[in-house]
C-alpha cells in the first residue's frame, strides 16, 4: 500500500530470490543459526528467545524476518513497518491507520533482535475483528493463564464426590449445583485441595506441552470457607486497604500446589490472582512457580500516598520469592461517561512494575474510541518498551493521528487528564465506576472550555475526511459527557429542593422535572449517536446506573401530603413525557385517589423496634457490628471499619434506626411476594453523611421467580455532604408483569472516613388495581 503496487507473495521461496523472507526456513537457507526458543517463558537462557521474540536481518538485497512463533513473525513484520516504514496503527480500522505513500523505500542494514518487556500483554474489550487486528499490529498477545478458575477446577460433580472440599458458610456446607454458580471458594486450607489442583495442572501440561501456565485464580467472590482450618490461617484478622487480608490462606494453598507441581513440571507456572482480599504479599516466601497478578486500580495515583503504597506493594511482590508477577490494571473506558485519562499513572505503573519484576499485564479497558486511542496505543507500546516517556509517545501520536488538528486535540486530552488528576477525596478501587458522581469531575465551565478545543480542532481538520472523522468521533463521545453533566446538574437541583419550594412553587418544580426528562432523553440519544459507525465513539449501553437515583417521587410525595391533587398538576405542567413516566404517574394517581393514606404497610418491623437474636455472623468478620432488626436481611461486605447496628433516633421516639458506617457495599432489605398490577410505594426516613463516589439511600427492586431483576431498579439517595435532620425518601413503581418479588431496603456503598447513614420507618405500601377508581 505504501508503494501503490501489487507485490508477489510466494511459498516456497525460489532459490536466490530477493524480497522479504518470512519464517525459519528462509533464514536457515541463508546460513543463519536457527532461532532457539526457550522452554521457560519467564527466564530464557542466554541466546534463547521467548515465544514473542524475533530477529530481522538484511543480506544481499533481501530482508529475513524470523519469529520464535508464527505470531512473533507477525509482530516482527509490524515492528519493521512501524520503526523503518513510518506506519502506525493508532486505532482500529482504516481511519486509525497511518500508511505513508512513497515512491522509494531504502532500508538501512538490519541486524535486530527484539523481545517484549512483558511476556504476556492483554487488553479486555477488543472484541471486533478490526480491534483484534489492531491488537496484533501493536504486539498484544496473552501468554499466561491466571484469571478466575477454581469453579472449573472444582466443578459441582467433583465437590459432590468430596463434599469436605466445599466451603462451610454460615455454619452449613455449601455445595454448588450449577456450573453458573461462581459465588464460592473451595476449602483452600485443606492440603488435599491444593494437591488435587496441582494434579489438574500437571494433567493440563501433559495434554498440551506448549502450555506455559495453568490458572488457579480464586473465583470472583469473597465467600471463603469459614471452618476452623481456614480461620486458623487468617486469624487474628488483619486488613489491607480496609478489607480482610486473606493472603495467608490463598498463598498457603498456592505454595502447596506449586510444591506438588514442581516434582514433575519445574519450568511451568501456576497463575493466580492477588485480588481484593488477597492483594497483599504474604509475610512468608511464595513459591517461585507461583505467578500472581496484582489487581490494583492505579488510576488512583492522583493520591501520592496511594501511589507510594502501590509501588511498595509491587516491590514486596517482586521480593516475595516468585520468579515474576503480573499487573492487572483497570484502564477503563467502559463504565465511564467522562474522558478517564490517568495517562501518567498508567505509564508509570507499567515502568515501575517491570523494574520490580512484573512480566505479565492485563488491562480491563473496554475502550471508548472517542476518548481512548492514545491511552491504549500508549500502553501497547510501553508493554514492549517500558522506558519510553509519555511525552515522547504523545509527540508521535498527536501529529500522526490528528495532523493539522493535533494542537487542539492534545490540549483537549491534557485538560481531561488534569481533571482526573486533581480530583478530591480519598482513593479506592474502581472509584466512580458506573457511578453518577463522575459527572462532578467535569463542571459545566470545564465542559465549555473543552468544547471550544474540539470546535477549534474541527475547524483545523477542515475537509480532510480522515482527520475530520477522528475529531468528530471524540466530539460525539464528549457530547455524552456534556449530556451527563447537564442531567446531573438538574437532578442535583431537584435533590436539593426544599419542601416548602416544592409545595409553594409548583411551576418551578414542574419546570425542573421537564428539564430532567429532556436531559435524560438527550443523554440517551447521544449515547446512541456515539455508538454508531464502523468504529463507535462509545460502546452502546443502557445508562441505568447513571439515572437510577430518582429525586422526583420524594418531591411529589411532599407536595401531595398537603394537597393530594398537587402531584397530578405538577406532572401536567411538566408535560406528556413526565406524565408517561410510570414511576411518577402511579404515585400521583394513588395520592389523588387517597389510597396511600389507607394502604397497609407490607414491610414487617418498619420501625425497627424488634431486634434479631444475633448480630452479623460470622462474628470474626463483623467485629464492630451490633444488634440488628428482626424480619430484615442484611448483606454487607466485611471491612476494617464496617459497623451496622440499631441505635436510638431521638428522645421520646419509640422507633429505632439502623446505622451503617464504614460500608463498602451494605444493604438491609426484605423480599415480599408481588400482587399482579399492584403499585408499590416505598418510604423511609434517612439522615447521614455521603461523599462523592458513594451512595446512601432507599431502593425498590423487582425480580422474577428466578431472581433476575425486572423493570428498572431505582434508588433515592441522600444529597452529598451532611444531612443532619431526618429526610423522607420515596420511590414508587408498578409491578412488571413478570415480577414475582418486590424488594425494599436501604443501602450504603463506598463510605469513606466520616460517612454514615441512619434509616428508620422503612415502609412499603401496596395498592391493588382498585386504586384507579
Amino acid at each position: 500500500e505504501m508503494s501503490g503496487l501489487t507485490w508477489p507473495v510466494r511459498a516456497p521461496v525460489q532459490a536466490g530470490e530477493r524480497g522479504f523472507h518470512l519464517g525459519s526456513d528462509s533464514t536457515g537457507a541463508r546460513g543463519f543459526q536457527p532461532l532457539r526458543v526457550s522452554n521457560d517463558i519467564i527466564s530464557p537462557k542466554t541466546g534463547e528467545y521467548g515465544p514473542d521474540g524475533f530477529r530481522i536481518r538484511s543480506l544481499a538485497g533481501s530482508v529475513y524476518i524470523e519469529g520464535a512463533t508464527p505470531e512473533a513473525t507477525g509482530f516482527a513484520v509490524a515492528w519493521l513497518l512501524q520503526h523503518e516504514g513510518g506506519v502506525r496503527w493508532y486505532a482500529p480500522g482504516e481511519t486509525g491507520e497511518k500508511i505513508p505513500r512513497r515512491t522509494r523505500w531504502s532500508l538501512r542494514k538490519l541486524n535486530e533482535s527484539r523481545e517484549p518487556a512483558y511476556v504476556s500483554r492483554e487488553f479486555t474489550g477488543l472484541n471486533t475483528p478490526p480491534e483484534q487486528v489492531w491488537a496484533r499490529h501493536n504486539g498484544l498477545r496473552g501468554r499466561l493463564e491466571f484469571s478466575h478458575a477454581l469453579d472449573r477446577v472444582f466443578p459441582p460433580e467433583r465437590l459432590a464426590s468430596r463434599p469436605d472440599w466445599a466451603p462451610v458458610l454460615d455454619g452449613q456446607r455449601y455445595l454448588p449445583t450449577a456450573e453458573t454458580d461462581h459465588h464460592w471458594q473451595p476449602n483452600l486450607a485443606m492440603p488435599e485441595v491444593a494437591e488435587y489442583s496441582a494434579q489438574a495442572a500437571a494433567t493440563a501440561f501433559a495434554l498440551d506441552p506448549m502450555r506455559l501456565s495453568f490458572s488457579l485464580g480464586i473465583n470472583d467472590t469473597v465467600r471463603f470457607d469459614q471452618s476452623a482450618a481456614t480461620r486458623a490461617l487468617v486469624e487474628p484478622l488483619r486488613y489491607f486497604r480496609g478489607l480482610p487480608d486473606y493472603s495467608p490462606l490463598v498463598f498457603t494453598f498456592m505454595n502447596r500446589a506449586a510444591e506438588v507441581l514442581a516434582r514433575s513440571q519445574p519450568d511451568r507456572y501456576l497463575g493466580c490472582l492477588a485480588y481484593f482480599w488477597c492483594e497483599n504479599a504474604p509475610s512468608f516466601p511464595v513459591h517461585r512457580q507461583v505467578l500472581p497478578f496484582v489487581t490494583t486500580d492505579r488510576s488512583q495515583y492522583y493520591d501520592s500516598a496511594y501511589r507510594d503504597a502501590d509501588l511498595d506493594l509491587m516491590a514486596r511482590w517482586g521480593a516475595s520469592g516468585v520468579k515474576a508477577f503480573g499487573l492487572w490494571e483497570y484502564a477503563y473506558g467502559q463504565g465511564f461517561l467522562i474522558p478517564r485519562m490517568p495517562l501518567a499513572p498508567l505509564a508509570e505503573s507499567v515502568r515501575a512494575g517491570w523494574l520490580r519484576g512484573a512480566r505479565g499485564y492485563l488491562a480491563e479497558v473496554g475502550p471508548q474510541w472517542g476518548f481512548d486511542p492514545f491511552k491504549v496505543w500508549m500502553l501497547a507500546q510501553l508493554l514492549w518498551e517500558p522506558n519510553r516517556s509519555v511525552e515522547d509517545l504523545a509527540d508521535d501520536f498527536y501529529p500522526g493521528y490528528y495532523a493539522m488538528a493535533a494542537t487542539s486535540m492534545r490540549r483537549f486530552f491534557e485538560r481531561c487528564e488534569t481533571q482526573w488528576m486533581t480530583q478530591r477525596g480519598p482513593p479506592y478501587w474502581l472509584k466512580l465506576y458506573q457511578q453518577e458522581d463522575q459527572a462532578g469531575l467535569f463542571p459545566a465551565e470545564t465542559c465549555m472550555e473543552l468544547r471550544r478545543w474540539l470546535n477549534e480542532a474541527a475547524r483545523a481538520a477542515g475537509t480532510d475526511p480522515v482527520i475530520a472523522t477522528r475529531v468528530a468521533r471524540t466530539s460525539r463521545a464528549f457530547a455524552v459527557t456534556e449530556a451527563c453533566v447537564k442531567f446531573d446538574g438538574i437532578r442535583s437541583s431537584l435533590v436539593a429542593m426544599r419542601p416548602e419550594t416544592a409545595l409553594a412553587k409548583e411551576e418551578v418544580l414542574a419546570g425542573l422535572i421537564r428539564n430532567l426528562v429532556e436531559a435524560e432523553s438527550t443523554l440517551r440519544r447521544n449515547i446512541i449517536a456515539a455508538s454508531e459507525g464502523e468504529l463507535p465513539a462509545m460502546t452502546a449501553f443502557d445508562p441505568a446506573a447513571f439515572v437510577r437515583n430518582d429525586p422526583v417521587p420524594r418531591l411529589l410525595w411532599l407536595a401531595g401530603q398537603q394537597d393530594p391533587s398537587a402531584p397530578r398538576r405538577v406532572l401536567g405542567l411538566a408535560g406528556p413525557d413526565a406524565i408517561n413516566r410510570v414511576q411518577w404517574r402511579v404515585l400521583a394517581d394513588v395520592m389523588a385517589a387517597g389510597k396511600l393514606r389507607v394502604a397497609a404497610n407490607l414491610a414487617s418491623n418498619s420501625s425497627l423496634v424488634k431486634s434479631a437474636p444475633h448480630s452479623q455472623e460470622p462474628r470474626f468478620l463483623y467485629p464492630h457490628s451490633g444488634p440488628l432488626p428482626a424480619g430484615w436481611e442484611l448483606r454487607a461486605m466485611p471491612t476494617e471499619t464496617g459497623q451496622t447496628a440499631l441505635v436510638g433516633t431521638a428522645a421520646g421516639d419509640s422507633a429505632r434506626a439502623l446505622r451503617m458506617q464504614g460500608a463498602w457495599d451494605s444493604q438491609l432489605y426484605q423480599w415480599i411476594s408481588v400482587e399482579p398490577d399492584c403499585v408499590y410505594v416505598a418510604t423511609a426516613r434517612l439522615r447521614g453523611q455521603s461523599s462523592p463516589g458513594g451512595d446512601a439511600g432507599l431502593f425498590l427492586t423487582f425480580v422474577d421467580a428466578s431472581g433476575k431483576v425486572v423493570g428498572s431498579a431505582k434508588m433515592n439517595s441522600l444529597p452529598k455532604g451532611v444531612t443532619p435532620d431526618w429526610r423522607t425518601s420515596v420511590l414508587a413503581d408498578q409491578a412488571p408483569e413478570e415480577a414475582a418479588w418486590v424488594g425494599i431496603g436501604i443501602g450504603a456503598s463506598r463510605q469513606v472516613a466520616g460517612d454514615w447513614l441512619e434509616a428508620t420507618a422503612v415502609e412499603l405500601h401496596g395498592m391493588v388495581d382498585d386504586w384507579k377508581s
